[in-house]
């Protein structure tokens, strides 16, 4: 952490409200008057999150909240989806006509309406480190290491990347921090209430603990994306 401090003078922890970005919030406390704790708010964020940002934001020195576009972006494109028919899609729309509703891959729509916005709001504000709490042991195996530069300048830093969870969950136990409640039932933190992706996370099975009315919209919708993947699957001729 030193060296980093020494060699920037803007330096940014891209904080989701996940245990990961936690733990770097609180190996990070040295450094709170140096820092600036950035929170891309999706657009539809779960009222938890809301709470604790509201906590974060009057214990740090700087704190800024970045509009997302999750709910323009699903207006444009529809729900996002890990299994996609092409012909629910806008392109497929283009070509084939309307369908009662649209759907997109989950990567397209978190890349827009989250990724880039707070990527573009931190080049924006000269921001020439971003830390964060990306680890080993997630799915991004995208293969971007602790100290890439982008084509922006900014580098980018993994402090807690060699940690397991166990060590992760022993770190914040040991500051007293309690981890976000959703870690009960899901595997990772949780963006937006409306999300219909990441299948075989344990998002429904929050929501249906949690926020009831937001389950019953949830399978109403993982409903209509089944059947219309269905639809595609029976046109298969192998």
């Amino acid at each position: 952490m030193e060296t980093i401090f020494a060699r920037h003078a803007n330096v940014a922890l891209s904080f989701g409200g996940g245990r990961d970005s936690l733990a770097c919030l609180h190996l990070l406390r040295r450094w709170w008057d140096r820092l600036t704790v950035y929170w891309l708010n999706p657009g539809n964020p779960f009222p938890e999150t809301v709470a604790m940002m509201e906590d974060i934001r009057r214990m740090v020195p700087r704190f800024k909240e970045i509009p997302g576009r999750q709910p323009e972006i699903i207006a444009l494109d529809g729900w996002p989806s890990d299994v996609v028919p092409q012909r629910y899609t806008s392109d497929g729309n283009t070509i084939f006509g309307p369908t009662p509703f649209k759907v997109q891959t989950r990567l397209q729509c978190c890349i827009r309406a989250l990724m880039l916005p707070g990527y573009n709001a931190m080049v924006r504000d000269g921001v020439t480190c971003c830390i964060r709490g990306k680890r080993s042991e997630e799915a991004d195996k995208t293969g971007i290491e602790s100290g890439y530069v982008s084509e922006h300048g900014m580098e980018l830093q993994f402090p807690i990347y060699d940690w397991t969870t166990a060590d992760v969950v022993a770190y914040l136990q040991a500051q007293g921090v309690a981890e976000p409640a959703s870690y009960r039932y899901a595997k990772h933190s949780l963006d937006c209430m409306d999300c219909t992706a990441y299948w075989g996370d344990g998002l429904p099975q929050y929501l249906h603990a949690q926020h009831p009315a937001a389950f019953t919209e949830y399978v109403r919708r993982i409903g209509l994306i089944k059947r219309a993947v269905a639809e595609s699957l029976s046109e298969c001729e192998v």
